[in-house]
């Protein structure tokens, strides 16, 4: 896995499992300082916009999308392998 990290961007190809479906897809976000919006590019797909709210009592974030879009579904999936990234 190639993961590109600049001093303000990172860039993360990522693969998911979800109900016996195989996805890929490349996330590109902000970490300096950290933008709370990041997109998804899925492969046959619109790009996928999602939002990182930090939730200050589980202290985990809470992942967002476009309730429209066909893969907003997995945004809090998507989220997790961001997550893994930034720590």
């Amino acid at each position: 896995m190639n993961v590109l990290v600049t001093k303000s961007t990172i860039k993360i190809p990522i693969e998911i499992q979800y109900k016996g479906e195989h996805h890929k897809a490349e996330v590109v976000g902000r970490i300096h300082p950290f933008n709370k919006y990041f997109t998804c590019r899925i492969p046959g797909e619109n790009l996928l916009i999602m939002e990182a709210t930090y939730n200050e009592t589980s202290r985990h974030y809470q992942w967002k999308a476009c309730a429209q879009h066909n893969f907003a579904y997995m945004a809090s999936l998507i989220g997790k392998e961001i997550e893994k990234f930034l720590s």
